[in-house]
């Protein structure tokens, strides 16, 4: 895993006394994306949008937000 580097270096100062600061960001991102696949033929299997009271597909163009 590789070393986290600072975002800023700099220095704060208080009257006689310096004291040297470096920023690092607070989240770091080690997710992929994995594929569904058929174990029988290693096919990717699709992400359909369907109507869960017809089992009928659904385009694009006929989907809304909405709070139930």
């Amino acid at each position: 895993m590789p070393q986290p580097r600072p975002i800023w270096k700099g220095h704060i100062s208080f009257g006689l006394v310096t004291m040297p600061v470096e920023l690092y960001s607070a989240e770091a991102r080690t997710e992929f994306n994995l594929r569904m696949i058929d174990s029988r033929n290693t096919a990717r299997v699709q992400y359909n949008r369907v109507n869960a009271e017809t089992g009928e597909e659904v385009p694009w163009s006929q989907i809304v937000k909405g709070y139930e």
